[in-house]
């Protein structure tokens, strides 16, 4: 294997890291706004 196609893996490689980085913050922003609706309601109910 010579060190252009290992280059061209690892370039690869960190691409998929940086797709995979932005989709875990669109998740977290989703899970952020649904638990914050959650104890919304969670509190008007309580009361």
């Amino acid at each position: 294997m010579s060190e252009a196609f290992r280059a061209v893996g690892l370039h690869n490689a960190l691409y998929l890291v940086a797709v995979a980085m932005g989709f875990t913050g669109v998740f977290l922003l989703i899970a952020i706004r649904t638990f914050r609706a959650g104890t919304q309601k969670m509190a008007q109910s309580a009361q």
